[in-house]
């Protein structure tokens, strides 16, 4: 894979889910979400916000490039609308670290080993026909699916063929950085010691074995 276009693809990726996520926080009334640092949640909303997009899309038509290309061009506008006169020194952290947790993933993680036996078949179908009901029947693995897999399809736009793996890390590295700033934020406040003891179990879970993607499936 090209370094290059695999950077290009997480900074594209990352920007069309801030873009939808912002615009799903926006819809329920959350107008802090532009003045405080929660780019880890709106990213998180905005890759599923994508997802459900998609499927309710592929309930008429299919995913294809058309579709994916219109899905990024109105993320980017959503960002721009959003986030134009909000870019920051703590967004640009978030940025820089999450394109680099995404890019480790992808480096470390051994999730493309099934990726071309599951996900890979099932998001060519997207891309090409509309939804099919009883799908699984006609291929047993064609059942094992999420909701990550519309994210892909949807990701499947001009920009690269690679967009369509960066949905996995990028949503790993993106909870990871979550729970980083969860930990940091009770630690300072003991009198919580649950809370603190429950999110260090998670923080260190995730260190630990989100290096096999693949092992707890989507």
């Amino acid at each position: 894979m090209n370094f290059i276009n695999i950077l290009f693809c997480i900074i594209l990726d990352l920007i069309i889910c801030l873009g939808y996520g912002s615009l799903l926080f926006y819809l329920i009334k959350i107008k802090y979400f532009k003045k405080v640092n929660i780019w880890s949640e709106i990213t998180i909303a905005g890759i599923f916000i994508v997802g459900v997009i998609s499927l309710f899309l592929n309930f008429i038509i299919p995913i294809d490039s058309l579709v994916a290309n219109t899905i990024t061009l109105l993320g980017i506008l959503l960002f721009l609308l959003f986030f134009y006169q909000n870019i920051n020194k703590n967004l640009f952290f978030f940025f820089l670290t999450n394109i680099t947790l995404t890019i480790i993933l992808l480096i470390s993680a051994e999730h493309q080993q099934d990726f071309p036996w599951y996900s890979l078949p099932f998001i060519s179908n997207l891309n090409h026909e509309k939804i099919s009901f009883g799908l699984a029947n006609v291929q047993y693995r064609f059942g094992f699916i999420s909701l990550l897999q519309y994210t892909s399809a949807a990701f499947n736009n001009y920009s690269s063929i690679n967009n369509i793996i960066v949905p996995y890390p990028l949503l790993s590295a993106t909870f990871i950085i979550f729970c980083s700033k969860c930990f940091l934020e009770v630690k300072n406040n003991l009198k919580n010691k649950i809370s603190f003891l429950y999110i260090s179990l998670i923080l260190i879970f995730c260190l630990i074995k989100f290096n096999r993607l693949s092992i707890y499936g989507n």
